[in-house]
């Protein structure tokens, strides 16, 4: 069986909410810049493989965050907006893998905070990378942080405790 790679992405540092247009929030010129280093350093990581599906939530920030990964990539992938990933609760990231993974060898999924650090606090403790994985948690999981997970099981069989960090970049 082919490994699985699932890349947590927060999105990229948005400018501030002023009315009730959370979704519209788009980001700075440092989030752009953020986004950017994070696609050249998972490029650099030769991780990704030929198939990668990136899914991101609807909101404007993790679109163009996802874009702009994904242009550094190189992919030619586009970029699907998830609607439940824009107030998905771990559970649902977890469900979301199992019935629309498939054969895709990995996926890359953009989202918002609280959901990126408790997903990646569910899943941690399987690696090398838990002590600085812990602490960056406890920071709050900053703006275009991404941690890559490695797991051995199809996405239909997916569980948060078949995982291995493999990758670690904080902006």
């Amino acid at each position: 069986m082919t490994a699985r790679l699932l890349l947590l992405v927060r999105h990229a540092q948005a400018v501030p909410a002023f009315d009730d247009n959370d979704r519209g929030r788009v980001l700075t010129a440092h989030g752009r810049d953020q986004a950017r280093a994070a696609g050249i350093a998972i490029a650099a990581s030769g991780l990704v493989p030929a198939t990668l599906a990136i899914w991101c939530s609807p909101a404007a920030r993790t679109v163009e965050t996802a874009d702009l990964i994904a242009q550094e990539l190189g992919e030619a992938t586009p970029v699907r907006p998830v609607e439940r990933l824009y107030d998905a609760a771990p559970e649902g990231i977890v469900e979301l893998l199992k019935n629309e993974g498939g054969h895709t060898e990995a996926i890359m999924i953009v989202g918002h905070n609280p959901t990126m650090a408790e997903f990646c606090h569910l899943m941690s403790g399987n690696s090398a990378y838990d002590s600085a994985h812990d602490a960056i948690l406890l920071r709050g999981y900053p703006p275009a942080t991404v941690t890559a997970f490695r797991t051995n099981t199809t996405w239909a069989d997916f569980t948060p405790e078949q995982v291995e960090t493999v990758f670690l970049k904080v902006s």
